[in-house]
């Protein structure tokens, strides 16, 4: 299944507000006509695909130079700083890159050099929810290794996600999206596909402030499979 096409990044630097997500309704085919999204069998077919595109983009992440891979991030990270909505937040939700993430430090420090609050996901495996932490400083010596491998505070101070302006969001797979609503127009998102777990898209449901996915250009599929619990993007910003 192809869906309609939309911008490259889907990022408008000056549109983006704060405006809440719909809850997904319709999406529509190449012939505009509308298709209720099926329910996904947890233990369908579709399961098995998705975890193997998992493995695959995921070899391909981790396969990048790290010269190369410090040099994308550099420039996603630039994008993201050149976004209205980032440049209007005064507290921003950004995840600690781990193993061949888009590395989000220049982001981070730019924040925080600029007067931004930034807090950072905390996960805790077996937990319904997600908790979100402010971060002042990247010095490793204030860091612990956290579930997943994550670095976390040593010290942590909870923040409530209700005060995000922004979140930038990371991914191992996006595709375009449209949503459609009755009687509204039509509009462009992301859906992404996340490592398995839906710690993001429980956290992200939780918040109407724009979603921004971080990743790689090679990371863009044609489409993936929408389920009803999983949070589609506003946009996502590669290196291109």
């Amino acid at each position: 299944m192809t869906f309609v096409s939309v911008p490259r990044t889907g990022c408008d630097l000056v549109r983006l507000t704060d405006r809440p997500v719909k809850s997904v309704v319709t999406m529509r085919s190449l012939d505009d006509k509308p298709m209720k999204i099926p329910a996904q069998d947890p233990t369908s077919e579709m399961v098995a695909k998705k975890r193997a595109l998992r493995k695959h983009i995921r070899a391909q992440r981790d396969a990048i130079p790290a010269e190369q891979r410090a040099a994308w991030s550099a420039r996603i990270c630039e994008r993201a700083i050149e976004l209205h909505a980032y440049q209007s937040a005064h507290f921003i939700h950004c995840f600690l890159s781990m193993q061949s993430e888009v590395e989000t430090r220049p982001l981070i420090m730019h924040a925080l050099a600029h007067g931004k609050r930034v807090a950072a996901p905390l996960f805790v495996k077996g937990s319904p929810e997600t908790a979100a932490y402010e971060i002042d400083t990247l010095d490793a010596g204030n860091y612990e290794t956290g579930a997943f491998g994550l670095a976390v505070p040593r010290a942590l101070r909870l923040v409530d996600l209700s005060a995000m302006d922004i979140f930038f969001v990371p991914l191992l797979a996006f595709a375009p999206f449209t949503v459609s609503s009755e009687g509204e127009e039509a509009e462009a998102k992301f859906s992404r596909l996340g490592y398995g777990i839906a710690y993001y898209d429980r956290l992200l449901a939780r918040s109407h402030a724009p979603k921004v996915g971080l990743a790689f250009e090679f990371q863009r599929v044609e489409s993936l499979p929408v389920d009803t619990h999983d949070q589609l993007l506003d946009c996502v910003l590669t290196e291109r």
